[in-house]
């Protein structure tokens, strides 16, 4: 037996066998979009690692104890969220976008780090972290960023709204591996001329 959508199905022939598949694609489309998986009627977030993952668990955010994360659970932490460490992406962030703050503290490097859905960020932490890339420019209320030590190669934070941040750390940023040749702001001028000291 086939189970879509919570309905179970015996495909019995050739026909009924490609009308099941196609539903089943069908279900499966926000997993190839949207970085979610559909199972049965609810929204699975889909992690990368299963550290991440165990950590959101582990954290109390499985509120249905499933031992999976849904899209409804995601959307109802709000607040801080750290991420727990050593692991090797935190994939499946963008469905926690209610998140005001978030703490990056991976031992293991992460190459990028997609937060273009999650709007409500205040503040990033990634100080001393092992964060190759990061693109704040679709977080319009950051107010506060640390990246003091971090090892990365790219960083932009064109959100348009450059004159909210009132604390930008980002001392030694990119200095062991020196890969860093720009920050991508709104306007240098008003960088220099606030963050001089960085």
């Amino acid at each position: 037996f086939l189970s879509i959508n919570g309905s179970l199905k015996n495909p019995t022939n050739i026909g009924e066998m490609k009308e099941w598949k196609n539903k089943k694609q069908e279900s499966l489309i926000s997993y190839f979009k949207i970085g979610k998986v559909v199972l049965d009627n609810q929204m699975i977030v889909l992690f990368e690692d299963e550290t991440f993952k165990n950590h959101a668990i582990f954290k109390g955010y499985d509120l249905n104890d499933d031992d999976e994360i849904q899209l409804s659970e995601a959307e109802a932490v709000t607040g801080k969220l750290t991420d727990g460490y050593s692991h090797s992406s935190i994939g499946g962030i963008e469905a926690f976008q209610n998140i005001t703050e978030l703490d990056i503290n991976s031992t293991y490097p992460l190459f990028t780090v997609d937060l273009t859905a999650n709007h409500n960020l205040i503040k990033v932490y990634a100080a001393s972290g092992y964060l190759s890339s990061l693109d704040l420019s679709m977080n319009p209320n950051l107010t506060h960023i640390d990246l003091d030590n971090a090892r990365m190669t790219f960083l932009d934070i064109r959100n348009g709204h450059n004159d909210k941040i009132t604390v930008f750390e980002a001392r030694n940023i990119g200095y062991i591996d020196q890969n860093l040749t720009c920050i991508n702001v709104d306007d240098v001028d008003y960088f220099y001329d606030n963050f001089s000291d960085m």
